[in-house]
């Protein structure tokens, strides 16, 4: 009995001390620790250094992180401005200049109108009116522009991820994802190996 304790306590150090063996390594683990030498980091292939960065297998834009595999669908979306306030402000004001430029405003209607130490006529004021809103709704129009996005499609449907008034920046970022993705349908065993195609 003495003897065969000895034993246990000798096979069980032996068996503890051997990294191929071991009972307290698991599986996960070990294979990690055999793979640390083939195995590479998740390599970036754009980072604008702030809030967006993309992977090799991952989208990340700020908080939010997207698997590459599942978006099913991406590219660069173009935003049609709202010009309606604009054109709204630029046909208001061509009618009232109109209105006033052919004295459609009776003056039994709308009498004089005092301005400063002065009478102006009420088509007077809606030519001015008129002319201002015309300014005005040029330079809405003028300042409105389109913006640009990466928009994805994933199993909770469209979005746009990214947006911005720089149409460059968001094709270096589709760029990108395309490279992602080209890696990804190249690796298709599941593990992240340098991807001599990329």
């Amino acid at each position: 009995m003495i003897w065969h304790r000895f034993y246990t306590l000798i096979y069980v150090d032996v068996l503890v001390a051997s990294p191929n063996h071991s009972p307290l390594m698991s599986t996960s683990t070990r294979n990690n620790a055999l793979n640390k030498h083939t195995m590479i980091h998740d390599k970036v292939l754009y980072t604008d250094g702030r809030d967006v960065t993309v992977t090799e297998t991952k989208l990340q834009v700020k908080n939010d992180a997207y698997e590459l595999r599942g978006i099913t669908k991406f590219g660069l979306f173009i935003r049609r401005p709202d010009r309606f306030p604009g054109m709204l402000l630029l046909i208001t004001g061509l009618l009232l200049a109109l209105t006033g430029g052919f004295a459609l405003i009776s003056p039994e209607v709308i009498g004089d109108i005092q301005v400063g130490n002065d009478l102006v006529s009420a088509n007077t004021v809606a030519v001015w009116l008129g002319a201002g809103f015309i300014v005005l709704g040029i330079i809405v129009l003028i300042a409105v522009k389109e913006s640009y996005s990466v928009r994805i499609a994933t199993a909770e449907g469209e979005k746009d991820a990214i947006v911005s008034n720089k149409k460059e920046y968001i094709t270096q970022i589709v760029n990108a994802l395309n490279r992602g993705i080209s890696y990804i349908r190249y690796n298709t065993t599941g593990t992240r190996y340098i991807n001599t195609k990329v």
